[in-house]
């Protein structure tokens, strides 16, 4: 099923590698290179998904997170924290601050893809 995806990514090697890999497959692909954007394009696009970095300048991923999900009109949309992070503690806070999902990018791609699927 063909979605629409925001992702918020401030490194342009892995957003246009992540935005390649998932156009392919058919997705409407909005993109941020920080979470204050992000944010912008989340209320012009109100996509069916998120998928967001946490380690990014100004606001990081799980601050993102809890702001989105706070929302009244964006709350319901599910997010998912892409990262390199991947100790149990930093999945612990992704899911408190609301995230659906926390992958991390040394994970095979498959993995990925199964959480957006």
């Amino acid at each position: 099923m063909k979605k629409k995806i925001l992702l918020i990514e401030d490194s342009q090697l892995q957003l246009k590698s992540i935005e390649l890999t998932l156009s392919k497959l058919g997705h409407e692909i909005f993109t941020a290179t920080n979470a204050i954007d992000g944010i912008d394009v989340a209320y012009q696009t109100f996509p069916d998904l998120i998928i967001s970095d946490i380690i990014m300048p100004e606001i990081n991923g799980y601050q993102l997170c809890r702001l989105l999900k706070n929302d009244e009109l964006l709350k319901r949309i599910p997010i998912i924290l892409l990262t390199q992070l991947n100790e149990k503690l930093d999945n612990f806070w992704g899911l408190k601050a609301g995230a659906d999902s926390f992958v991390t990018k040394s994970e095979n791609p498959e993995e990925f893809l199964n959480h957006v699927s």
